[in-house]
């Protein structure tokens, strides 16, 4: 399965609205197709993007240095997208701003994976220059609580170019 997208714009709102869904794992030519138009915000929206590989990434990124808006707001970003932005350098460009993102958390006992949605002002916010983090406690399916599943010092770290 390809990229899956979405794209409206809500002119009263001055918003221009994409979601991708799926995997984002060709050279994709839906969106090198994509124009936004420069004058209005742009919220990319990734709750159903389920993967990314190596082309997928050069699209993507190939896509991002058309896009001149001078307002990307990125929601639900799952972990494969933070983590491409955390490993490739310029996958985001310097007006972008993750407003949303995913965090795992697993369970020793169960096994189980469970993303929680973290989003500014809620679960992390700037503070005298410094991010910091509001971890919620999850259970798994028994009522134990999960762990965090990451490395926060690595993980966050995408957050350094957004102050």
């Amino acid at each position: 399965m390809s990229v899956k997208l979405d794209f409206v714009i809500l002119k009263e709102q001055n918003v221009a609205k994409v979601s991708l869904g799926g995997l984002l794992e060709n050279d994709e030519k839906s969106l090198s197709t994509l124009h936004i138009p420069e004058a209005l915000d742009l919220h990319l929206h990734l709750d159903q993007l389920r993967g990314i590989n190596s082309l997928g990434v050069r699209a993507f990124v190939n896509w991002m240095s058309t896009v001149k808006n001078t307002k990307i707001l990125i929601y639900d970003a799952p972990k494969c997208f933070i983590d491409q932005v955390n490993m490739v350098d310029g996958f985001l460009p310097k007006q972008a701003r993750v407003r949303s993102f995913s965090v795992p958390y697993y369970s020793e006992s169960t096994g189980e994976e469970t993303p929680v949605l973290f989003s500014i002002g809620i679960n992390f916010y700037l503070y005298e220059g410094h991010w910091k983090f509001s971890f919620p406690e999850v259970h798994d399916s028994n009522g134990q609580l999960m762990s965090v599943d990451i490395q926060p010092e690595r993980y966050f770290r995408f957050l350094e170019k957004m102050k």
